[in-house]
């Protein structure tokens, strides 16, 4: 994808919850429990993805000034 990484200050901060996951849950992990936390990560990028695109369809053919009503986007 051509992203570069980049180290911040919060980084190492486990106050995170990403950090605390990424420095304390995934070293403990054994070889197939990590692999399927791969797995489900990567199914969820396809997910937003997925949803992504869904919602720039409906912008561009349903949306009048790029927004949408809010009734839209409450759970039924």
């Amino acid at each position: 994808m051509g992203l570069i990484g980049r180290e911040d200050s919060t980084n190492t901060d486990i106050k995170y919850l990403r950090n605390y996951i990424r420095h304390n849950i995934v070293p403990r992990l054994n070889g197939p429990s990590r692999k399927h936390l791969v797995e489900l990560i990567k199914r969820q990028t396809e997910l937003n993805n997925e949803i992504d695109s869904e919602l720039t369809n409906v912008l561009k053919t349903s949306a009048k000034d790029n927004s949408l009503p809010r009734l839209w986007l409450n759970s039924p």
